[in-house]
């Protein structure tokens, strides 16, 4: 079993959002894989303690409540920075203090959602640094932040014994100090400008951060995580953040989940209201060269892209064959092996991705590779499948 810490600070407010992200965790998590939450309170209301614990239904995992005294943190009251940040977002600041008993742990922003399976980042080997994250929007955005190794902090990892053996905690506070005047993004800087050259960069994919379809730090279609950074968050109406339906989709898996009705509104009449916000806000987007970018990464470049077909633990691998009977029974056993947990790895040829049932249904833990059937047989012998422990292949036609 894979234990996996994750961190997430909220008041009773931001309660329901935490919930979300808790949610999508554990809905995304591999059966092996067995969570432990620190939801550091800043005055969470009973009712949604418990409506949080009852997460637990969705999948075993350990919930913890960690009260925190707010006097720790008035040097950060007074920062001026964006009007919705709250103070409990310095609580990570503190994190080793905090949470004396835990050696490394992924902290996350309430306004995300998760979309894979946490172990791999988790387990990511940082060597002489002490965090690891995604470079920041800004970095891919502004010229001037070309190269830059400053990452958006709403997800970051920690090893949480290097802080307290190094006294980090110690280091950020002297640079609040002597920097107060200089900080613009809270916390973020203050982690980005004192940890300097000691983090380690990690796949865009784990933190896309996404306002609305235009602005994203990446294209990617099946990001592992997202974190929705405009102000106009997916809870507020009319929000045009690209990926906000994933929001609503963790939303139901949750006790502050819509009634029909409700979802209606906020999925098919919210969607049309963000159109006519959008074309208020930016009626010119046509004329933005980075509109098209963005139209050619999403629909057009994932077209001529060879994906290698991911092969990791617990994974089944589907050759669909040629027989058309095999491949009318073959998707409905994929769904049962996706509904247990399992990832299912499909390897089609080009006419079966057009005619197969497999291209019917999506889902983050299914992966659909184009390959002929030489690139199949070449695949299998250079990877020696029988020999990857915990692999489970499924062949239904020679190859």
């Amino acid at each position: 079993m894979s234990d996996i810490n994750v961190c997430l600070a909220c008041d009773d407010n931001y309660s329901k959002y935490a919930g979300v992200v808790i949610a999508s965790v554990l809905s995304n998590a591999k059966p092996e894989s067995y969570l432990h939450f620190y939801i550091l309170d800043g005055g969470v209301a009973q009712e949604n303690i418990d409506k949080i614990m009852s997460l637990k239904n969705i999948k075993d995992c350990e919930i913890k409540f960690v009260k925190v005294d707010d006097s720790q943190f008035e040097m950060y009251k007074n920062i001026k920075t964006h009007q919705y940040v709250t103070l409990q977002t310095y609580y990570r600041l503190k994190l080793a203090q905090i949470l004396p008993e835990v050696d490394r742990i992924i902290y996350m922003d309430c306004d995300m959602v998760v979309n894979d399976d946490l172990e791999e980042l988790f387990t990511t080997e940082l060597g002489d640094n002490v965090i690891a994250g995604v470079l920041d929007i800004r970095v891919y955005g502004k010229k001037a932040w070309k190269g830059a190794k400053y990452i958006n902090a709403g997800m970051v990892l920690f090893d949480l014994v290097k802080f307290r053996k190094e006294n980090i905690e110690d280091i950020f506070y002297e640079y609040t100090k002597n920097n107060y005047d200089k900080i613009k993004t809270g916390d973020q800087d203050i982690i980005n400008f004192s940890l300097e050259g000691r983090i380690k960069i990690v796949d865009d994919e784990w933190n896309v951060q996404s306002s609305n379809f235009t602005n994203r730090s990446s294209y990617a279609n099946n990001p592992k995580g997202i974190h929705f950074v405009s102000k106009n968050k997916p809870w507020h109406f009319g929000s045009f953040s690209y990926h906000r339906n994933l929001y609503f989709k963790y939303l139901q898996m949750t006790p502050w989940k819509m009634n029909e009705k409700e979802l209606r509104r906020w999925t098919f009449d919210n969607q049309i209201i963000s159109l006519f916000k959008y074309l208020k806000y930016r009626p010119l987007f046509l004329f933005r060269p980075r509109f098209y970018e963005a139209l050619f990464k999403t629909y057009i470049l994932p077209l001529f892209e060879y994906r290698k077909p991911v092969i990791k633990n617990n994974t089944f691998l589907i050759w669909e064959p040629c027989s058309k009977s095999h491949s009318e029974v073959l998707p409905g056993f994929a769904k049962y092996l996706l509904d247990l947990g399992y990832h299912v790895s499909v390897l089609c040829t080009p006419e079966r991705i057009k005619e197969g049932l497999f291209s019917r249904f999506k889902d983050a833990n299914l992966t659909i590779n184009k390959m002929s059937k030489k690139q199949v047989r070449t695949f299998f012998v250079k990877n020696n499948l029988e020999d990857i422990e915990g692999l489970l292949v499924t062949t239904a036609g020679k190859l």
